[in-house]
This record gives structure tokens, sequence and C-alpha cells, in this order.
């Protein structure tokens, strides 16, 4: 069974609580108060990046909350905070790699994703893969095409996330999860339409599910303690 950290996948959908900026460790310790599994650090909304900082606020976590950290630092193009040039975010993501238990590279990164996705393994940490389009979900051949490449490239994770313009492309997008060979797989609808997505994914075998702490910081977010209370109901 594949795990993330010490937290194992697959049994029961897994929260990830997404935190950023300069009060990281006082975020992190909310987060696992609140019940969260695992943090993603969102290194790209920062608005002050300091990575020195980033670095010591990583070993703080690791050693204090204890709780595994996906580190991400998303492309603009795919709703990151901030542009960065490719061959910096290679650099600042490789001096994360040693700090966290996964990183997130986006399938459009194409000239750095295989060195990152190297440098992961080298580690021995996990790899997300991941796809956002902010437009619309993508047919169901493109989305398997997506699925497939990223795992062909090394993703342990693959993460589709698109924007759901109706209720139809919510189920089309779970439907597709439910049935795809590439897994483990976490799948998420953006928008309005998607806030349905991140209660009912993990139903269609998304291994991961995401929240926010102390405001979203994409479409469709709930918090930790909501998204919980209504994954009770389930699971």
């Amino acid at each position: 069974m594949l795990s993330i950290g010490n937290v194992s996948l697959g049994r029961a959908p897994r929260v990830v609580a997404v935190i950023r900026g300069p009060e990281l460790v006082k975020l992190a310790a909310r987060a696992a108060g609140d019940g969260a599994d695992l943090l993603e650090v969102r290194v790209d909304l920062f608005r002050k990046l300091d990575p020195v900082g980033l670095k010591r606020d990583l070993k703080v976590i690791r050693q204090k909350v204890k709780l595994p950290v996906i580190a991400t630092l998303r492309r603009k193009d795919e709703g990151g905070g901030r542009r960065y040039p490719e061959r910096e975010r290679l650099h600042l993501l490789k001096s994360l790699i040693p700090l966290i238990d996964a990183v997130d590279i986006e399938l459009r990164s194409r000239g750095i994703i295989r060195e990152v996705i190297q440098e992961a393994k080298l580690r021995k940490i996990k790899v997300l893969v991941s796809y956002h389009n902010l437009m619309k979900t993508p047919s169901n051949e493109e989305l398997e095409n997506i699925a497939g490449r990223a795992k062909e490239l090394g993703g342990d994770i693959v993460k589709i996330a698109a924007r759901a313009r109706n209720k139809d492309e919510v189920v089309r997008l779970m439907t597709f999860a439910y049935s795809c060979p590439y897994q483990p797989l976490v799948s998420i609808s953006l928008g309005r339409a998607g806030t349905v997505s991140r209660i009912l994914a993990p139903l269609f075998g998304s291994c991961l599910t995401y929240a926010y702490v102390d405001s979203p910081v994409a479409p469709g977010q709930l918090n930790v303690s909501q998204l919980l209370e209504e994954l009770k109901k389930f699971f």
C-alpha cells in the first residue's frame, strides 16, 4: 500500500490541509488540531518567499507537528500565485525535497519534470504528477492520456483538477476516476459546481481531498473541519 510519510493511502480518504505564508508552523499545528492527515505547503502563494525561513519552518513542522508534507510550487497558468522561471522552480524544489515527504509537479512542466522526479526518487519521497485545467473538464480520452503520461513519467500519484461548468462535468470526472486504470489517483472538480467533489471524490476512489485552514486557496474548497464533518457521513 502506498504511503506518504507515515500516512497510508487507499483504505480511507486522507485530508490534505493547504497552508502558506509567514505563519506556516502555526497553521500546520492548527491543521493537525483540526484533524488533517497531511499538509500541502503552497510555496507559490507566499507573498515574500524567504527560502531560508521556509526550510527552517519545514524542519520545525517535521519535528513538532509531525504531519507529512507535500511541497507545491504551482505554475501560474495552473493556478499558481506568481510566475517563476522554470529553472528557478527546479532549484527551489530540489532544495526542499530533503525536508518533505512528497512533491507535486505539473505534467506541463516539461523542462524540469524529469529532474524533479529523479531527485525525488533519489531521496525516496513520493511524487504527485498533477494536471490543472482552469477552464473546463477535458474529454475522457484526454483525461486517460493525461493520467497515462503522468504514470509513464514516474508519478506515484496522478492528480487531475479541472473546472466543472455544470454538474454533468463533475459526474463525468468522478466516473472517469473510478474506472481509471492509472491508480492511485486524485480527482477534483474546481469551481462552484465542483464543491461537492471535495466530499464525493473519495467515494469514487480519490485517495486525497484538499481543504483550507485559514482561507480558501482554490475555488470550491471547504475548511478542514467542514470537510471532515461531511466525510463522516460516508466513511
